[in-house]
């Protein structure tokens, strides 16, 4: 059998502290942790670290990523590292392979493929990890982590700015704030529903060349004018729209409904809170939008780019401010967050990790009548005195 090193990798040294036994039961005085000292391979085709050793570190190291080489003529160690799936092999057909095959048939940045990959999540609970951690209320994090880092820095010889005349545009900021109180049970105006996806996802306009690319204008601003950011909907409660999973198309500003493997009688609330990790104060929102880039997109013209990834973020963040205030705009409330199970969000809309994955969900609905979870409205533009 012949194999090569994966595509995309990167090795950590990770120090950790074991107990000493025999130092605790001793009595000797002596140092009861030891710090231990290991190295991780970081894969982008892989879901999670693998611990090398020295060995190991040195074989991957002279291993080419592109050249076969017969596994029968490296030590003993590389079957381990096959079995974790750092070594390949021809014809293999183990997923680790097919997505390492993807990779390399793609235009990724290293580095950032590897991030991509290993900060994805799947069924974590994100609100319960913090509670058990006393982190999920003000008090506690600042009892924890002490006082945040202020967001600006003193200076003497400031120069005062004039006072700028109310707009409707200012108007509109003072209103957006993120909504964590949506009140599930009612239902969402269809003409509101639309005027949101239009102004936060629509294709206004667009240029077509003699090939059949396709340049699009919208609301938001895109590296390269590409528009990577393709948009999936979890609808409930939306008037005259059915519930469930929908392919929004900006060209056309029209919904697919995506019905393959979608189990009749879905929990819908269920499937929310599980992709949004247990964030269950968004859950109850009538919209999410799935935010996921097309990367092959992006990285047609942004090839092995250290900013092709830094880029889709910043497309994730501009589109969601926009829906923000197209749902500001229709009086409704709206959130984004990216602390997601994207590994869920892919398995049940069927993307692909490195060609259309989830980087943020972002949401709109209609908002409860009262406050039952904190929001920060520290100018009182939402909830007025007696109205929680």
């Amino acid at each position: 059998m012949r194999v090569r090193r994966c595509w995309h990798l990167l090795c950590e040294p990770v120090q950790t502290l074991q107990l000493d036994v025999a130092a605790l039961f001793s009595g000797a005085g002596q140092p009861l942790l030891n710090a231990l000292c290991q190295w991780q391979a970081l894969a982008a085709h892989l879901d999670g670290p693998i611990v090398v050793d020295a060995q190991q570190l040195e074989l991957l190291g002279n291993l080419d990523r592109s050249c076969w080489t017969n596994l029968q003529a490296l030590p003993d160690t590389a079957r381990q590292l096959f079995e974790a799936g750092l070594l390949l092999a021809e014809d293999d057909v183990r997923p680790c392979a097919m997505r390492d095959l993807q990779l390399r048939q793609a235009h990724w940045w290293g580095p950032a493929a590897v991030l991509h990959a290993q900060s994805r999540w799947s069924a974590q609970d994100s609100v319960q990890q913090l509670a058990e951690q006393g982190l999920d209320r003000l008090d506690g994090l600042i009892a924890t982590l002490g006082t945040p880092p202020p967001s600006g820095a003193a200076s003497t010889g400031a120069v005062q700015l004039p006072p700028v005349t109310e707009s409707t545009l200012e108007k509109l900021l003072e209103r957006r704030v993120s909504c964590r109180n949506f009140d599930g049970q009612q239902w969402l105006d269809l003409a509101d529903f639309s005027s949101v996806l239009w102004a936060g996802l629509a294709e206004r306009a667009a240029v077509e060349h003699v090939s059949g690319a396709r340049f699009a204008k919208k609301g938001s601003p895109s590296a390269g004018g590409l528009h990577p950011v393709e948009t999936y909907l979890l609808v409930r409660n939306v008037r005259g729209i059915d519930d469930g999973l929908y392919h929004y198309q900006a060209e056309g500003h029209r919904m697919v409904p995506l019905g393959s493997g979608v189990v009749a009688g879905t929990d819908w609330q269920a499937m929310a809170s599980r992709w949004l990790a247990g964030q269950y104060w968004f859950a109850n929102a009538q919209v999410l939008v799935v935010m996921a880039p097309r990367y092959d997109r992006l990285q047609w013209k942004y090839r092995n780019h250290s900013k092709a990834y830094r880029a889709a973020i910043l497309d994730v963040g501009h589109q969601s401010q926009t829906l923000y205030l197209a749902a500001t705009q229709a009086g409704l409330g709206a959130f984004v967050t990216a602390a997601i199970n994207e590994c869920d969000v892919e398995q049940d809309l069927g993307l692909q990790p490195f060609g259309d994955g989830p980087l943020a969900i972002a949401g709109f609905g209609v908002r409860a009548a009262q406050m039952h979870i904190a929001e920060l409205d520290p100018a009182g533009a939402i909830w007025q005195p007696g109205g929680e």
